[in-house]
């Protein structure tokens, strides 16, 4: 396994579990859509700070791991088309996902798909929320991709 396949996977890593911490402790807010609270702001600077933790510790662990000098070799055009693949369709992700929230709040006042049953509004705050996940998804799709063609070899 390359380093660089190495870093995608700390990479990955750190941040399914920062959005599982970040997610998983807004379910025990009373109105997880304040933003406004002291809890969110704590909150907010625990995930930065345990995002910074996380990514800090996984390339020294990497480092020490991987002391050998063959590994250290600079991208190559292989790397730059893995990335530029990884790029393209971690965008297409966030596209696609803002054109639904987009659709879902220009039609949400007539047509909820689904949701006036559960009586759930797209708010401003919870709108934010979903571009975050939106976010959080296309940095997996990214990596993904990344794992993908470096598994694959080309």
């Amino acid at each position: 396994m390359s380093k660089r396949e190495q870093a995608t996977w700390v990479a990955l890593v750190t941040e399914a579990l920062v959005a599982w911490y970040y997610f998983t402790s807004l379910q025990g807010f009373a109105d997880p859509l304040d933003i406004y609270s002291v809890e969110m702001a704590g909150l907010i600077i625990k995930v930065i700070v345990i995002s910074i933790a996380l990514a800090i510790g996984g390339e020294i662990v990497l480092s020490v791991a991987s002391r050998d000098v063959k590994d250290k070799v600079d991208a190559d055009e292989r790397d730059y088309m893995i990335d530029a693949k990884a790029t393209r369709n971690a965008y297409y992700a966030v596209v696609v996902g803002v054109a639904l929230l987009i659709g879902q709040i220009a039609v949400g006042e007539g047509w909820q798909m689904g949701l006036a049953e559960r009586n759930i509004q797209i708010t401003p705050i919870l709108a934010a929320h979903i571009l975050l996940a939106l976010l959080i998804f296309a940095g997996f799709v990214k990596y993904g991709t990344r794992l993908f063609y470096y598994r694959r070899g080309y």
